[in-house]
């Protein structure tokens, strides 16, 4: 009578094994591989395989949602509630005014 309790609540969402952002970033690198670098079908096709191999190595073994932190590391994008990659100083004194 008892129903089963799934082991993993936090599963990432996978599509073509790939997870959300991962996809994003495989359909980006197509999108202007075909805008910018290659006028066949097949130059686009071979890159964004190519591009997708990549990653899928990249990522064997790290914890999901690499490629987001990795942007954020590279201050790419502002994640919210996580504080900035660069040094921010809180400090009354302006750093010019100080004196070291």
């Amino acid at each position: 009578m008892w129903a089963e309790c799934p082991t993993e609540l936090d599963t990432p969402v996978l599509v073509f094994g790939f997870e959300v952002e991962d996809l994003g970033a495989v359909c980006g690198v197509m999108i202007l591989s075909g805008l910018f670098l290659f006028e066949g079908f097949m130059g686009v096709l071979l890159m964004t395989v190519a591009f997708a191999f990549f990653l899928k190595r990249l990522k064997k073994g790290k914890a999901p949602g690499m490629l987001i932190h990795l942007a954020h590391r590279w201050d790419l994008i502002r994640m919210p509630g996580v504080l900035p990659v660069r040094e921010v100083g809180y400090s009354p004194v302006a750093a010019d005014a100080r004196e070291d």
